[in-house]
């Protein structure tokens, strides 16, 4: 039983790194923030789009800074 303990306390982060290459692409739907928090998301969605991912991104009729992309699919 002691020596369960340590394995328990691997952050989260830890086992995201080991399975991060044998993850296949699937779908995402991605709802944003008009504004930075788009721009700061934008590279992380392109990113994993790269990867294989299908992405449609709820955007709102009216906004700013989220057009179109050949990364994502741009639902209203």
């Amino acid at each position: 039983m002691a020596c369960l303990l340590p394995a328990a306390r691997l952050p989260a982060g830890f086992l995201f790194l080991v399975l991060w290459g044998s993850v296949l692409g699937d779908k995402l739907l991605v709802v944003p923030q008009d504004g930075s928090h788009w721009l700061s998301m934008k590279e992380i969605v392109e990113h994993l789009s790269e990867r294989g991912h299908d992405i449609v991104v709820l955007v709102p009729e009216v906004n700013l800074l989220l057009g179109e992309s050949k990364y994502y699919r741009r639902k209203s």
